[in-house]
């Protein structure tokens, strides 16, 4: 009698690229070769892959079976391939890799509306800053970012800060158009959002003293203008400049 033996096989993974950002598309190729002499690809039969859920795709002549894998979470995947074998002909063989999800996470900026606004000149403006993975990153396994945030009113750069809080009492009259930075970290990439503060001029209130409750024509009254300024929980002040008439 004469029997006949399935044919060893080697299956290899090998990613598209050595490592990935959370949320990247990924491929992997699982190519699968005869232990024979020569090594020749195997044909037929079908792959399983386990990357988060469990795919399977036919092999190709060329004995390769390509799987597309949409994002990773962040941190380290096992990535398992398993050749199922082709009736009786080819025995099964596997494989596996450590996949890294690394950094080069898109980040988006969010904040609290600047507390006060409006302000007054020289009161200082506080946010709160947030980062957070972009849309459609998933952010499961992510770090908390960190980094510095900065305020910038064209390429002036106003204050800077770490996250989470950022504050400037700097800021001249009227509506400015400013811009808060993230640097980025090792983890997540630099981004920045437009924010709007309005500076408005100090309240005021004024009383007078006159030298004589009455007068004659023609007698001179001398009336002493006196200006304070003061906004909500600020101590009054005097006025030291400008006109009354």
């Amino acid at each position: 009698d004469i029997y006949l033996t399935a044919d060893g096989t080697t299956l290899t993974l090998t990613p598209s690229k050595p490592f990935a950002s959370a949320g990247e598309e990924l491929t992997f190729t699982a190519k699968v070769v005869s232990n024979a002499p020569g090594n020749p690809p195997v044909g037929s039969g079908y792959v399983t892959l386990v990357a988060g859920s469990l795919r399977t795709v036919a092999l190709n002549a060329q004995g390769e079976a390509v799987f597309t894998v949409p994002g990773l979470t962040y941190g380290t995947h096992r990535i398992s391939a398993e050749y199922l074998g082709s009736s009786g002909r080819f025995e099964q063989s596997r494989d596996g890799i450590d996949y890294p999800v690394t950094g080069s996470v898109a980040s988006t900026v969010g904040f609290s509306r600047g507390s006060p606004n409006p302000s007054r000149p020289g009161e200082a403006v506080s946010w709160l800053v947030s980062v957070a993975a972009a849309g459609g990153v998933p952010s499961e396994g992510l770090p908390s970012p960190t980094g510095t945030v900065r305020l910038m009113q064209g390429d002036v750069a106003l204050a800077e800060g770490t996250l989470p809080n950022l504050s400037v009492s700097s800021l001249p009259l009227g509506v400015n158009e400013l811009r808060i930075e993230y640097s980025g970290d090792a983890v997540y990439l630099p981004s920045a959002v437009n924010v709007q503060q309005t500076v408005q001029k100090m309240p005021t209130s004024m009383y007078f003293t006159r030298s004589s409750q009455t007068s004659v024509i023609g007698q001179p009254v001398q009336f002493d203008v006196f200006v304070n300024t003061s906004a909500v929980g600020q101590e009054m002040r005097a006025v030291t400049s400008g006109e009354v008439w």
